[in-house]
């Protein structure tokens, strides 16, 4: 332990968890960490401390802690001591997931997509046959394979190409929004290696080509899945408020590939969300899944959220 500086009532202490690298344990910028001592002194009382993760170094699974020093102790008898340490577990994720679920009770027109009756399911099976039969075979025909993409699509990538876009032509128009409900989830599966996320990414350019006005939520369930996504994606939008790369303010600066700074949001070097004005504006948002639900707590966003077109890829 050493003070932060001469003034500082803080102390700072630096260690090496072995592991932290493969996520075990998942550690972050503004975790809670607590320590005790682990061996029971007769000549002081049982105490614990908590402190703050305020740097970490992924690649040497480094620590650095900043604690508060007790008024009971001294820095030299802290560091004649060993510890217990535990880190607190980031709780974010699961109130994400609990919100998402009591919006998703609350609100009949998502629930009937997700779960549709006998009657919607047949409904909605008719609209994307003749969809897809009739004015989807002869329009996505004129329309080239994005010429920056490194894939030649099969038939059966294509097909799902033409089917998300089919979706989203009863759900958008290039003047806006209409009022159809939501379409269920529609899903591309494969072997790894198959080709499901250059499948995503055309189908993302694709239906910002056809529908100017539409916003997508691309996400990923990790950070290198949703960097992958993103780089692939900015070789097609290269316009500054076509395309954003969220992240969750805790995640490290060197961690991020430098060619997706430029969409990335930063405040003193954290990253923040930017104004709601300006996030409503990118057709595309890049994001964790995690990370997504910090959107559906900013209210300006609401509408944002609620007419997106969706788009989960697992890679």
């Amino acid at each position: 332990f050493r003070f932060a500086n001469l003034n500082s009532p803080y102390l700072h202490c630096n260690f090496k968890v072995n592991g932290s690298n493969e996520n075990r344990p998942m550690i972050a910028l503004g975790d809670r960490v607590r320590i005790r001592p682990s061996i029971n002194h007769t000549s002081m009382m049982a105490f614990e401390m908590e402190g703050v993760v305020i740097n970490y170094k992924l690649s040497k699974e480094e620590v650095a802690c900043e604690f508060v020093l007790p008024p009971f102790m001294n820095v030299q008898e802290l560091n004649r001591l060993t510890f217990h340490m535990r880190f607190s577990f980031e709780r974010c994720g699961y109130f994400f997931i609990h919100q998402a679920l009591e919006k998703l009770l609350g609100d009949s027109i998502f629930c009937e997509a997700l779960f549709p009756t006998e009657t919607t399911y047949q409904n909605y099976k008719k609209y994307l046959t003749a969809v897809d039969t009739t004015t989807m075979n002869d329009s996505f025909q004129s329309l080239n394979v994005s010429t920056n993409n490194r894939c030649s699509f099969n038939d059966q990538q294509l097909e799902a190409i033409r089917c998300i876009i089919a979706a989203a032509s009863g759900i958008y128009n290039t003047k806006g929004v209409n009022n159809n409900p939501p379409l269920p989830p529609l899903i591309i599966y494969g072997p790894p290696g198959t080709g499901k996320t250059s499948t995503v990414i055309e189908t993302i350019v694709q239906l910002v080509d056809r529908y100017p006005n539409i916003k997508i939520l691309a996400c990923a369930p990790s950070d290198s899945a949703a960097d992958v996504l993103c780089l692939r994606l900015i070789e097609h939008f290269r316009l500054p408020n076509q395309i954003f790369r969220l992240n969750w303010w805790q995640r490290l600066l060197s961690s991020v590939p430098v060619k997706l700074l430029p969409f990335c949001h930063l405040v003193n070097n954290i990253f923040e969300l930017p104004a709601s004005d300006l996030l409503a504006s990118y057709q595309v948002v890049v994001a964790t899944c995690g990370t997504a639900g910090t959107l559906s707590n900013v209210d300006q966003l609401s509408n944002f959220h609620r007419n997106s077109f969706g788009l989960y890829v697992n890679s």
